[in-house]
């Protein structure tokens, strides 16, 4: 920091030493502002209000200059007196040029990598030299290295200005020791408690001592003890003793209030302990509170007279346990009777008949009110949202005057008076707007859903004024604003019975992009952020394109975050730089997972893989996956699978991607004759995003070498190359990719494959597959429905040209297309081929063509915390021309249960054919699970 002060003396004194005599001599003169920015420009006007049209003098010029140098970034400023101008002589002040950071170096690394700290840092050498900023970067690395356990680590800056106008910055750290957790101790009257907190601490030991490790550590001794039932037992702050010169830490945990509760109920009748104790949740909780027994009581109550039991009461009793620490808690319950509401009495003024208001209220009412049962604050906020229904019907002064509540003898029915007051209904007398000068009225009244001399409804005013804010963004002028929104928007007449709507627009200036800075990006490079950037310069810029952009960039998966705005925001400048911030993620991946699932009784499934997806920062990807599975009660054959891979990601200068994927598999295709096939595949492939919800795939050229051979003797059975060539269009609106809850997602997959690609001389064909999925919530479930149909259909001119089936066919049955069915049971099969399959090659060698078709729904629902459950129907048909299958049609339904686990999802489902064919040995039903994602 001394040399930041040095050189910025240095800097100050030869600007002021230039202007001190001409100040000197001069005559003060009011001071123009108008060259510096609006931020700025406000700043010092705050700082020294006399700038605003006062007389300057050599002390305000003093100031002013040492402002701009040292804090605003500017490696000059300049008063220049303008002797000629309409308002007589005044002083401009010109500042000079932004300051850049040349470079940035990092001195003292030790424990953790530069990578991990530039990246913390989140400022490059392309950045404008803003000391404030650096300030805070240095704080994010002295922050970071503190959750690390460097609690004693020190950051400190130095800049040096360059001849250039730019400044080199050294951020010298200093590590210190990393401070990790030696002994634990526990201080506490209840030994037998000290002796359990003991344990569950102890693998705490020997990690960094931070922020994160301590609210670990609290979490936990919360979670153990409301688990051990010492709801009371405070969780402190640890007394940290430095031991081994800081490099070790003892950590002295007190304990108070450690006794342990146990609950205990009578009197309940129709509702069950299990239930009341699962309200409860009693392993998750802890109380201040010195009468814990009150608070269980009270919440007993609360729910009861949630469900409608308005009269229940709760007695509480608290007496010593049996053992030393041990309490009794007693709930003593009366539930009463539950109370049914008999009728509901409507007076004073509204337009809907008494009957009708009753059943608005009952729509808004929670289950057990409307089911007829009697909740005070349930009745509360149902009229609440009565009251904002009729407001958005136009009655604005709708209001609840009063409700009176009387029981019946029994006091297990109650009768409901409510005053209700809907006021008149509310007209627009007049609709207008202020502030236009780039749209027109009649422009932006189209966007609206009401008019003169129709009812104001408040849903339809904020529906307006989301249009207008809209219609204006998505055109550019981003700084609209509605300058009377919160007040004086609407405008009443004497009875309430008419408005005036005025909308007093600031319309702003319409953003241009004058230049773009990317800022953060310390491996990716320059032009791979500008690629993806929806705007270029000299474009207007919206809303619209700053989303899509930030969409994109996201999609790379090269960054950890991404942030666009503009450098003049909240300003009247309407040419301006767009900054886009992103943090670079480390473009390293290593996955390996393990899992099974239960084809053909038990199935082990495993895969690694590595990727680097940021080659130099250029985008450039490479990647490697090895799978295999392995039959444990069947054919104890390991199958596997090798793939490489390699992305460009700007082809022809340009949005397209370039693919090249390699290839090589051998899996068993038939369990029961012990036959397999391996697979040799080269794909070359070009894809571009043409939005953020449709993606565009051409499989250019893709050779498959396949061989079947028999697994026990090693014999080749054939030998054939399909070359093809395909396109695929994707269409995602769902609103997640893994676990949609709602949305559309749809493909089209074309595909042809023929000898002049490089196929065996009889394979000529082509294919198309087409499917639709759509996601609607029904809350609590969500009904998930699928659709897809194929067409394959043998091009080949040859005598014995055909589309060997069971590698392009169109089968059906197994756990992603029909549920209740093994592997060995996809249709259509050598039973419905008959003579026609081939039982050489075990295959049938399709002349003509053939169609399918395949409809899955599912109703899934939630069952508790992460377990799900759904319920399903799965059905299609396959017909090839020129075979008559008896029953094409097949479908099942069946149950699934699925749990949602780190190491990913687990899924239990089984699947019960509707229509089962005995006479091909078909089980009745199949059980289909898994463990792991791949």
């Amino acid at each position: 920091m001394r040399a930041l002060r040095f050189l910025s003396r240095l800097a100050l004194a030869a600007v002021i030493s230039a202007a001190e005599a001409s100040i000197a001599r001069a005559q003060a003169y009011p001071l123009d502002l108008s060259d510096l920015p609006k931020e700025l420009r406000e700043s010092l006007l705050r700082q020294n209000p006399r700038l605003d049209g006062g007389p300057l003098g050599f002390t305000e010029a003093n100031r002013l200059l040492t402002e701009l140098i040292l804090n605003q970034q500017y490696d000059a400023a300049e008063l220049r007196l303008m002797p000629d101008g309409p308002q007589g002589p005044r002083y401009h002040l010109v500042p000079g040029r932004v300051q850049k950071i040349l470079s940035l170096e990092f001195r003292g690394l030790g424990s953790l990598s530069e990578y991990e700290v530039r990246r913390e840092f989140g400022l490059t050498d392309k950045a404008s030299f803003d000391p404030q900023l650096l300030i805070e970067a240095a704080e994010r690395v002295r922050a970071y290295y503190e959750s690390q356990g460097f609690d004693q680590a020190k950051v400190d800056l130095e800049f040096e200005r360059a001849a250039n106008q730019g400044v080199k910055v050294r951020v010298d750290i200093t590590e210190g020791p990393r401070t990790l957790i030696g002994e634990i101790e526990v201080l506490t009257a209840n030994t037998e408690l000290a002796k359990k907190l003991k344990r569950e601490l102890r693998g705490y030991r020997k990690e960094p001592i931070n922020d994160k490790t301590m609210s670990e550590i609290r979490a936990d001794l919360r979670a153990f003890l409301s688990r051990e039932r010492y709801y009371r037992t405070e969780v402190a702050d640890p007394q940290i003793e430095s031991v081994d010169k800081g490099s070790r830490a003892r950590l002295v945990y007190q304990f108070r209030n450690v006794d342990r509760y146990f609950v205990e109920m009578d009197g309940n009748a129709r509702i069950s302990t299990a239930s009341l104790l699962g309200m409860l949740n009693l392993p998750e909780f802890s109380s201040s509170n010195p009468n814990v027994g009150a608070e269980l009581g009270s919440k007993v109550k609360s729910h009861y007279v949630s469900l409608g039991y308005a009269r229940a009461e709760v007695h509480v009793k608290e007496e010593p346990g049996q053992q030393a620490f041990e309490r009794v808690i007693r709930l003593s319950i009366n539930e009463g009777p539950r109370v049914r509401i008999r009728r509901i009495d409507w007076i004073g003024r509204s337009s809907p008949p008494p009957e009708e208001l009753t059943r608005l209220l009952m729509r808004h009412a929670s289950e057990v009110m409307a089911d007829n049962y009697f909740v005070k604050e349930d009745l509360d906020e149902a009229l609440k949202s009565l009251v904002t229904e009729r407001w958005n019907q136009g009655y604005l002064r709708a209001r609840v005057v009063s409700t009176r509540s009387s029981y019946n003898a029994a006091r297990d029915e109650i009768a409901i008076q409510i005053n209700f007051d809907e006021g008149p209904l509310t007209q627009i007398r007049q609709l207008r707007f202020e502030g236009l000068a780039r749209l027109n009225e009649e422009e932006l009244r189209a966007l609206l859903r009401f008019k003169e001399g129709e009812a104001l409804k408040l849903g339809d005013l904020e529906a307006g004024i989301l249009a207008l804010r809209q219609k204006y963004r998505s055109l550019g002028y981003l700084e609209m604003n509605l300058l009377n929104e919160r007040q004086d928007l609407v405008r009443y007449n004497a009875d309430n019975t008419l408005v005036d709507v005025v909308f007093q627009i600031y319309e702003g200036p319409q953003v241009q992009v004058g230049s773009i800075a990317v800022e953060g990006n310390t491996l990716t490079r320059d032009y791979v952020v500008l690629k993806e950037l929806e705007f270029g310069v000299g474009d207007t810029l919206t809303p619209e394109r700053m989303d899509e952009s930030i969409s994109r960039l996201q999609r790379l998966g090269h960054f950890s975050s991404v942030e666009i705005r503009t450098l003049e925001e909240k300003t009247p400048i309407a040419v301006r730089t767009v900054i886009v911030r992103v943090q670079d993620r480390d473009p390293g991946l290593f996955n390996l997972g393990l899992g099974v699932n239960s084809d053909r009784g038990f199935t082990v499934r495993g895969y690694t893989g590595i990727a680097y997806r940021n080659i130099y920062g250029t985008g450039r990807g490479i990647s490697a996956r090895v799978d295999a599975n392995y039959n444990v009660n069947d054919i104890k054959y390991l199958e596997r699978k090798l793939t490489l891979g390699y992305l460009e990601p700007y082809l022809f200068d340009s949005r397209v991607r370039g693919r090249v994927n390699l290839t090589r598999a051998v899996s068993v295709s038939d369990y029961s004759r012990r036959i397999a096939a391996e697979v040799n595949q080269t794909t070359y492939t070009l894809e571009q995003d043409i939005t953020s919800h449709i993606l565009l795939a051409w499989d250019v050229w893709s050779l498959a070498t396949v061989r079947d051979f028999d697994i026990t003797n090693g014999q080749d059975l054939s030998l054939m190359d399909i070359a093809t060539t395909g396109l695929t269009l994707d269409f995602d609106y769902r609103d997640h990719p893994f676990n949609p809850t709602r949305g559309l997602f749809s493909r089209l997959s074309l595909e042809y494959g023929s000898p002049g690609l490089g196929s065996t001389r009889t394979i000529e064909y082509g294919r198309g597959i087409a499917s639709l999925a759509h996601y609607w919530p029904v809350r609590p479930f969500v009904w998930a429905n699928s659709v897809r149909v194929g067409y394959l259909k043998n091009l080949s001119s040859e005598p014995d040209g055909a589309v060997p089936f069971d590698k392009k066919g169109l089968l059906l049955g197994g756990q992603s297309t029909i549920r209740g069915f093994t592997p060995d049971e996809a249709f259509p099969n050598r039973f419905d081929f008959g003579a026609a399959f081939d039982t050489t090659k075990d295959r049938y060698n399709l002349t003509s063509e053939a169609t399918m078709y395949l409809y899955k729904s599912e109703l899934r629902f939630p069952v508790w915390g992460a377990i799900g459950g759904a319920v399903f129907y799965d059905g299609g048909a396959v017909f090839v021309r020129g075979v008559d299958i008896e029953t094409p049609y097949r479908h099942s339904a069946g149950i699934a249960l699925r749990y949602a686990t780190p190491v990913g999802a687990v899924s239990f489902e089984y699947g019960v054919k509707l229509n089962p064919q005995e006479n091909r040995g078909e089980v009745p039903g199949v059980f289909h699970f898994s463990i792991g994602t791949f």
